[in-house]
């Protein structure tokens, strides 16, 4: 967009989203929708709004008409943006609540096609896997993730939870203890990100230190 208060909207609705929390992301749909009506052809507004939807929708409110208007916001964000491809991360994520399981593992595969180099591309079917049952074929995807974005954080954690749901234990410790310095840096840059701290204990334990992650658990409990 050429429309600073929009973009400006577009970076404060991210910061909300990336809490996490119910407050978070309505208060990122809300900031994105006045971001789209200050700029109506802003195509990554439309696909960001329609990701908070459907992030909305998995971890806190399940309205059906959540999806439908994710769907909507995704569709005319590739209208207005045929190269848009982040796009197929939600469409993704919204045939998958809906029980379209082929179309949504089409949907990250198509991602995967179309913006190979990617991290998120390969993020998304690795997602896909994990969220159906799938934990061993979730391994490779979030493993190609990491190796292109070697220091995100949600890649990193997913396929250590990957590997330890498949049940390779020693790969999981290997990616616990590579995943850990990351982890260290952003608890001890932000101690309020309580999700994170969560994540960092739990590394802790995968990682075959559980005097740490016992420790990192009750100072969590005491808050």
């Amino acid at each position: 967009t050429e429309n600073a208060e929009a973009y400006e909207l577009y970076m404060k609705a991210n910061e909300y989203f990336a809490r996490q929390t119910k407050e978070g992301f309505q208060l990122a749909i809300q900031l994105i929708t006045e971001a789209i009506k200050l700029d109506t052809g802003y195509a990554r507004a439309y696909q960001f709004k329609a990701n908070a939807l459907a992030e909305l929708y998995r971890s806190y409110d399940r309205t059906p008409a959540l999806l439908d208007e994710a769907e909507t916001l995704s569709k005319e964000a590739l209208r207005l943006n045929t190269e848009l491809f982040a796009v197929y991360l939600p469409l993704s994520q919204i045939y998958m609540h809906r029980g379209q399981l082929a179309e949504s593992e089409e949907a990250a595969r198509e991602y995967i096609r179309k913006d190979p180099q990617n991290f998120l591309s390969h993020g998304t079917l690795g997602f896909f896997y994990m969220e159906t049952g799938q934990p061993a074929k979730a391994v490779a995807p979030f493993e190609e993730a990491v190796r292109l974005k070697p220091d995100h954080l949600v890649s990193l954690f997913n396929l250590v939870v990957a590997c330890d749901s498949a049940g390779e234990r020693e790969k999981c410790g290997d990616w616990a203890r590579v995943a850990l310095p990351q982890f260290e840096r952003h608890v001890k840059l932000h101690p309020d990100d309580e999700g994170m701290r969560v994540n960092h204990a739990l590394l802790l334990l995968w990682s075959g230190r559980t005097e740490d992650a016992y420790a990192a658990a009750m100072k969590l409990t005491n808050l």
